[in-house]
């Protein structure tokens, strides 16, 4: 399937959330098998993204770049960065199902039962080129 780096940007920090769910077994494991794809092309942008900030920051006292706002810089920064998040790249992965109901424990009496899995809507825009509900 191809995605744009940005696509694939955003979904990071819902996909931890998501991961962080206990979902049945074959849905955990195509999280995790989509997450290892993932983790690859956000390694790759990471390394380029921190060539833009050596390219075009400065050292601050910790002896850290940065590219502040204000920058002369930061025009051109905020460019190519930009550009680097429009790439398409293709993965090769399958949509995850999520399911309708996960397992729970009721907080009245501690049996275990299965509840409706309930996830916000800036979760699922931003995983949508992802997963299926």
């Amino acid at each position: 399937m191809k995605v744009t780096n940005g696509d694939i940007f955003r979904a990071r920090e819902p996909l931890q959330k998501l991961m962080a769910e206990k979902f049945p077994v074959i849905t955990s494991y195509k999280l995790a098998k989509m997450a290892s794809q993932l983790q690859e092309q956000l390694k790759v942008m990471e390394d380029v993204r921190n060539g833009l900030i050596k390219k075009y920051g400065t050292k601050d006292e910790r002896g850290r770049f940065t590219v502040q706002p204000e920058s002369e810089n930061w025009a051109r920064f905020v460019e190519e960065f930009e550009e680097l998040m429009s790439q398409e790249v293709t993965i090769v992965f399958e949509k995850v199902k999520l399911p309708q109901k996960i397992a729970a424990t009721c907080d009245a009496c501690h049996h275990n039962m299965d509840k409706s899995y309930e996830i916000e809507a800036q979760t699922l825009m931003a995983l949508d080129k992802f997963i299926e509900v």
